[in-house]
């Protein structure tokens, strides 16, 4: 008779299975009633060092004798777990991109409230300083200038007159006319200068009285129109002066209210998009850390080498066991070596970037890969169009950005997605539960 060295039951010949703790008797094996407690206490010993997640290598060493199936298994929720984990981070860093273009934003709004701060403080001082622009008026300045032209037709007249009363023996020009052309006969020098003073004096002198004149009109009409130009200054003094105070006013209104508006633009940014998205990224993180600590309770049952313990081993050695190239981790045709023998011939690529870039042309091994990545790429995409989507919504409905009258909302994509992680995550942790403390049929 056969009993389950689990439990206890009595179990028939062809039993494969407990039929009350479901156990594999391939895995825990069966026993006969007498010394059943000597063997149960060394399979209980060899599961203890199996299940020490401290003991060195105790379930890489162990995984020669695993179920192909079990282990392909485990690679695929190895799989699962690494792309739950590269899609949340990625959704991370998109939201950090999305903080760090918001940020960009209010530093913009910071140099152009500063800018014009600045524009505020110089007309400030614009009106501060203001003084009047001199108007200039057309003061009396006349200038003594001796009219030539006048001088040489007077002198031009008394030399025709002299000349003409001369000839027509016309006294008292004749004799004037005669001293001065017989000037070497007595008093004929006398006459002469007498004649030269008359031609240059009195030209002189008309011109000097002509200059007194004007200078005396000129002098009339200024102080006749100065009370009239000292009201027109005034009046214009006026009307500049209330033209450049209202041009400066009007500036720094202006002004005022562009950093008035700047300044609510940059508090709706802070306010609403940059509060949401870095709770978003709060809770993400939180996320990641949720999906890093059950890696590390999940790779802790030691079933994989801890160097192969990522992304891109675990995927390419699932697809080994999909394709049936392999049945077991070790061994010379182990996934391991097949995966070593891989690496060296270049056949797969250990950088996600360089498997996506490869596409269609990416090994076999890793084609599963391109096509997990680029859907990942688009469920991110798509996460990020509706978050888009939520911020701009949060932002018209709140104007003023200092008062946020409605509460924040999270993007329906994004709850839905930490939704269904949070159910792949104790789906995960139930299977880690079951291989830690129930059963190993599952290898």
């Amino acid at each position: 008779m056969k009993y389950c060295s689990k439990c206890g039951n009595k179990l028939k010949e062809e039993d494969v299975f407990c039929s009350r703790c479901g156990a594999k008797t391939s895995v825990f094996g069966a026993y006969d009633k007498p010394g059943h407690e000597e063997k149960k206490t060394e399979i209980q010993t060899k599961m203890k060092k199996v299940l020490d997640p401290d003991a060195p290598g105790a379930r890489y060493t162990a995984a020669v004798e695993k179920n192909a199936v079990a282990v392909t298994e485990y690679l695929k929720r190895a799989s699962d777990l690494e792309w739950e984990l590269y899609q949340t981070e990625e959704i991370g860093i998109q939201l950090k991109e999305r903080e760090r273009s918001w940020r960009e934003e209010v530093e913009k709004e910071n140099q152009a409230i500063a800018t014009y701060e600045e524009k505020i403080a110089e007309t400030e001082r614009q009106i501060r300083n203001y003084s009047k622009k001199e108007y200039r008026r057309k003061a009396f300045d006349y200038k003594f200038k001796f009219d030539l032209l006048l001088f040489v037709e007077i002198f031009g007249g008394l030399l025709a007159l002299f000349a003409i009363g001369g000839l027509a023996s016309i006294p008292p020009f004749v004799w004037l006319f005669d001293g001065i052309v017989s000037i070497s006969s007595p008093g004929g020098k006398v006459n002469f200068l007498i004649v030269l003073l008359i031609l240059f004096g009195i030209p002189a002198i008309i011109d000097l009285v002509v200059q007194a004149i004007r200078y005396y009109m000129n002098k009339t009409e200024h102080e006749k129109n100065e009370d009239e130009a000292n009201i027109r200054y005034e009046e214009e003094q006026e009307q500049l002066e209330k033209e450049a105070l209202e041009s400066f006013n009007n500036d720094l209104n202006d002004y005022t209210n562009i950093v008035k508006m700047r300044q609510n633009e940059k508090a709706r940014v802070e306010n609403v998009v940059i509060k949401q998205v870095l709770e978003e990224i709060e809770k993400n993180t939180a996320e990641a850390e949720k999906v890093k600590d059950l890696m590390r309770k999940f790779y802790s049952t030691q079933v994989i080498f801890p160097k192969y313990r990522s992304l891109v081993p675990v995927n390419t050695m699932l697809s080994y066991f999909k394709a049936g190239r392999c049945s077991e981790l070790t061994g010379h045709g182990g996934a391991y070596n097949m995966y070593e023998k891989d690496l060296q011939i270049k056949a797969i690529r250990t950088n996600l970037s360089e498997i996506a870039e490869l596409g269609e042309n990416a090994s076999d091994s890793q084609k599963e890969m391109v096509s997990r990545l680029e859907i990942i790429g688009n469920q991110v995409k798509n996460i990020m169009a509706t978050v888009d989507e939520v911020i701009a919504g949060n932002m018209s409905a709140n104007p003023n950005g200092t008062e946020l009258k409605k509460p924040l909302e999270y993007s329906r994509e994004l709850k839905r997605y930490y939704g269904s992680l949070a159910g792949n995550l104790s789906d995960h942790m139930e299977y880690i539960q079951d291989i830690n403390n129930h059963s190993r049929h599952w290898f």
